[in-house]
């Protein structure tokens, strides 16, 4: 559009030009070349370079768009795999990975649904980790989802111990998410920033799988015990993938002896 434009202002001048005798010619040539030619050619010139740097700069913006397109590709596949790693030293055990695609409940009710069910061979009961410690359990199964109960649900319990002395205790949730470990004597030894882990006693998870930190200690309703609550090291808020452990603990003797209902998760 801009060549075209030139080249009828171009026609209309050389016929202006041409117009008079030869003397009378050469001083509107003069006249046009110091009055309007060099402004109208240098104001061409401009918005011709102007177009370009706003051709350049569009081009350069698909390119930077590109590049941030596949800067958030890669960043989404560094952290699936930084999620993959754990950050604490147990025994680990066959495991996969499974993504957190909805919830449902509020609070002490929360539950979490995965993507992975019975035909990645999941079963009701297998424990389920971050990268910095435990989140919860499987509680039931469907063909390729899973409802996953975080250790922050009122129905949750687990058979704690602190990682400094092995004291025994058990951990719970109340309405309101926050989570305890209870059963503490009073006059036992534990302290505010004591690390809390699984236990011997658990039936879901393996011993010395981290749990959290205690931040709050307090006398329970009886008198009798303290209430020490915890910190979990994995934020159950902003859950996207988990570990799901393939492991199972079978306790024969609580059959033999006819205690099944008194062990605790």
């Amino acid at each position: 559009m801009i060549k075209l434009y030139r080249f009828f202002v171009y026609i209309i001048l050389a016929l202006f030009l041409l117009l008079g005798s030869k003397e009378f010619r050469y001083k509107k040539a003069d006249f046009l070349s110091d009055t309007l030619y060099l402004p109208f050619l240098t104001s061409v010139n401009y918005i011709q370079a102007h177009l370009d740097l706003l051709g350049e700069n569009w081009r350069l913006h698909n390119i930077l768009a590109r590049q941030e397109i596949k800067i958030n590709h890669l960043q989404q596949e560094l952290n699936f795999y930084q999620k993959q790693d754990l950050e604490f030293n147990a025994p680990v055990y066959d495991y996969l990975t499974s993504e957190v695609i909805s919830s449902n409940g509020i609070y002490g009710q929360k539950y979490f649904i995965l993507d992975k069910g019975i035909s990645d061979q999941i079963k009701s009961n297998m424990p389920v980790l971050g990268t910095e410690g435990i989140i919860g359990k499987i509680v039931n199964t469907g063909q390729n989802f899973s409802l996953l109960m975080p250790l922050s649900h009122t129905n949750f319990k687990l058979g704690v111990m602190l990682k400094k002395n092995y004291l025994h205790g058990l951990l719970e949730a109340d309405l309101e998410g926050r989570i305890y470990m209870n059963l503490l004597r009073k006059g036992s030894e534990v302290s505010l920033g004591d690390t809390v882990v699984t236990s011997h006693y658990s039936t879901i998870f393996p011993p010395f799988y981290p749990v959290g930190r205690i931040k709050k200690i307090k006398i329970a309703a009886d008198r009798l015990n303290l209430n020490a609550e915890i910190e979990p090291f994995c934020d159950l808020q902003s859950l996207t993938t988990v570990i799901i452990l393939k492991y199972t603990n079978e306790y024969e003797y609580n059959k033999e002896l006819g205690i099944e209902n008194e062990i605790i998760n």
